[in-house]
């Protein structure tokens, strides 16, 4: 069972607020940040909201983390650990883009410190990928969200859990033509919500479970919003 995400409340992670900067010399072009982060209840506990924990003993693919609020029974190996082991759920309400927009190109930012200076895992390939359906991050759990009826890996990169620190260090998925299309649904969708979600494709350290990056949030980090991920979209609007 599937909960679609309404226009007038934001059902999500971290979820959009937006701050608008028009680009001068072009009238019908602009930008627009979404990067006020929620969460669905104070009851996360640590210093970030998620991390992405490698090791899995089993071979099979782990997943970035989330602390505490998501529970579910989805097993990703066999080491005690990767019970905890799950992907995270972003989403943005894109609903303060001016009607008749269209995204051009877009960018997502997550801030990240690294736990894991000793990592063997020197470059880490992480993939964003659209949910095709809607959650409520009250209910939602990963034995009832896999993989299956999602759509394709929007955007990938690579981070190393090694050098990343909060303050310089970020993970960034680059636009591409399928986030720009997934975006460019969602602003025709009744709800102007784009759902995401963040794993790793492949299994790294198999010998052991190993925290590689912390992500912040809003109850992370004394609620610095600069840390929030970020999702920077140009668009233009037809004259």
């Amino acid at each position: 069972m599937s909960y679609p995400v309404s226009h007038s409340s934001i059902r999500s992670l971290l979820a959009g607020g937006a701050v608008f900067i028009a680009l001068s010399g072009a009238a019908a072009a602009a930008n627009m940040s979404f990067q006020q982060g929620m969460l669905p209840s104070e009851s996360y506990e640590g210093s970030a909201s998620a991390y992405i924990q490698s090791g899995n003993s089993s071979g099979k693919v782990v997943f970035l983390s989330l602390k505490g609020q998501f529970k579910g029974s989805l097993s990703l190996g066999s080491n005690g650990k990767d019970s905890n082991r799950r992907r995270v759920l972003l989403s943005f309400d894109l609903s303060d883009l001016p009607q008749g927009a269209v995204v051009d190109t877009a960018t997502l930012t997550l801030y990240a410190s690294n736990t894991d200076k000793n990592s063997a895992d020197a470059s880490v390939k992480i993939d964003l990928v659209e949910m095709t359906t809607g959650f409520d991050p009250q209910v939602a759990t990963w034995d009832t969200y896999a993989d299956s009826g999602n759509a394709a890996v929007l955007s990938s990169t690579t981070a190393n859990p090694g050098t990343i620190s909060k303050e310089d260090g970020t993970i960034v998925f680059s636009s591409s033509e399928a986030l720009v299309a997934a975006l460019n649904k969602a602003l025709a969708s009744e709800s102007d919500t784009v759902n995401l979600m963040i794993k790793l494709p492949d299994s790294v350290e198999e010998g052991g479970v190993q925290v590689l990056f912390n992500l912040w949030s809003t109850y992370s980090a004394g609620n610095v919003s600069e840390w929030r991920p970020k999702l920077d979209i140009d668009y233009s609007v037809a004259k």
